[in-house]
């Protein structure tokens, strides 16, 4: 039989000291010692609900486009017999095109948040950042379209800035909390810059484009042929129902980016001093309604 191994109490003391020093690090730094699931699915669940919105950005131009062909209907499209009209001067182009360049700024902006919570999800699941240089290099023309403030391409650039830190200096989960509360203040002001752009510019482009809908079929609304009337009446419903559609699908990706910049800055706040099972209960119900607006976004493509 082998020989017990006898331990000085100098060896006995030195093991419990590095064994209480583990036990510390442990719940001091907890998302360095075991997978912190819950912030990987929230950090998951974010970057689905912002995938979203490139196709409702792309609709502010749709919109604008719509109107003015409704109005066109209203209108006579040829006033002078006889006479072209020039390919660029078709109604709408005109009007509509300073939302080409605004539509690509918001889809830039939102694509770099994108791969901000990319980042964080691989983070915390896989201990460490496999970013692809296409968001590595997302913020470098953040601005171009004269939409944002300076304070929000400031932040805009900021952020990119972090997700090119992640990438070059191959951050892992250690890094993950300092991660967070960096990028916090950030976050929130790209979150509310896409809320705004939807809950404002988007709803009144829609909002006239609904009163043009309106006023189009009001034209035709003396006609007595029964069947015309219903035909009419049912195109009316369907063009109604696609509006409210678009709208709800807006309403949607703003209520979502609410949870996840709030669901953001309770993590930031509270995960340095938080176990995982505790981080998992307090982003649970953002994690919840996220999830379940995203349900709702996409009954409404």
């Amino acid at each position: 039989m082998p020989k017990a191994i006898k331990l000085s109490s100098r060896d006995i003391n030195f093991r419990r000291f590095t064994t209480g020093l583990s036990v510390s690090v442990c719940l001091v730094g907890a998302l360095s010692c075991t997978p912190p699931v819950a912030i990987a699915t929230f950090a998951a669940s974010a970057e689905t609900a912002i995938s979203a919105g490139p196709a409702i950005f792309a609709d502010i131009h749709h919109s604008c486009a719509r109107r003015e062909l409704d109005e066109q209907r209203i209108v006579a499209k040829y006033p002078h017999a006889g006479q072209s009209q020039p390919d660029d001067a078709m109604p709408g182009q005109s009007v509509c095109a300073s939302f080409v360049p605004e539509v690509k700024e918001l889809e830039h902006v939102s694509s770099i948040l994108g791969s901000y919570f990319r980042t964080m999800q691989q983070l915390a699941a896989f201990d460490e950042s496999k970013v692809s240089v296409q968001a590595k290099e997302a913020g470098e023309s953040a601005g171009t379209a004269a939409i944002l403030s300076l304070n929000q391409i400031d932040s805009v650039a900021k952020l990119s800035g972090l997700i090119t830190r992640a990438f070059t200096q191959h951050y892992q989960r250690s890094k993950l909390i300092e991660f967070l509360r960096a990028a916090d203040p950030h976050v929130a002001v790209v979150c509310q810059v896409l809320e705004s752009v939807l809950s404002k510019d988007y709803s009144g482009l829609l909002d006239e484009e609904e009163r043009a809908m309106k006023r189009r079929y009001q034209r035709v609304s003396g006609v007595d042929n029964p069947a015309t009337v219903l035909l009419l009446n049912r195109a009316y419903s369907e063009d109604l129902a696609e509006l409210q559609r678009r709208r709800a699908a807006a309403n949607g990706y703003a209520a979502a980016l609410e949870q996840v910049r709030d669901g953001h800055h309770q993590l930031a706040t509270d995960a340095g001093r938080l176990k995982n099972k505790e981080i998992a209960l307090a982003l649970a119900p953002y994690i919840s309604r996220i999830q379940t607006l995203v349900a709702q976004i996409q009954s409404h493509p």
